[in-house]
C-alpha cells in the first residue's frame, strides 16, 4: 500500500519531535497500514477565554494504526471549529 501526502506528514510529525512511547512503539512495531477519516458535526461547544460556552460546528481527522498490537487506538489528529 502506498502512502498518501497527508499520510507522510502525520508519520512525519509523529516520529520527529523528541521522543514518547508512540514513536518507540511505531519503530519497534510498526503498524501494517494507517486509516485517516475526516468527521464533523453542528452541536460542538466551544469555551472561550473570558467563560463563556459557545455553541459552534466542528470538523477534524481521527487516526488508526492498523496492525498486530494497534487495535482499538483512535487518536484525534486535527480538530477544528470555524
Amino acid at each position: 500500500m502506498r502512502a498518501s501526502a497527508r499520510g507522510r506528514q502525520i508519520l512525519h510529525l509523529l516520529l520527529s519531535d523528541g521522543e514518547s512511547d508512540l514513536q518507540r512503539r511505531l519503530l519497534t512495531n510498526p503498524p501494517q497500514a494507517l486509516e485517516l477519516v475526516s468527521f464533523r458535526g453542528s452541536d460542538g461547544r466551544m469555551l472561550l477565554i473570558h467563560g463563556e460556552i459557545r455553541p459552534t460546528a466542528y470538523r477534524g481527522q481521527l487516526l488508526r494504526f492498523i496492525g498486530e498490537g494497534w487495535e482499538g487506538e483512535w487518536r484525534i489528529v486535527e480538530l477544528l471549529a470555524p
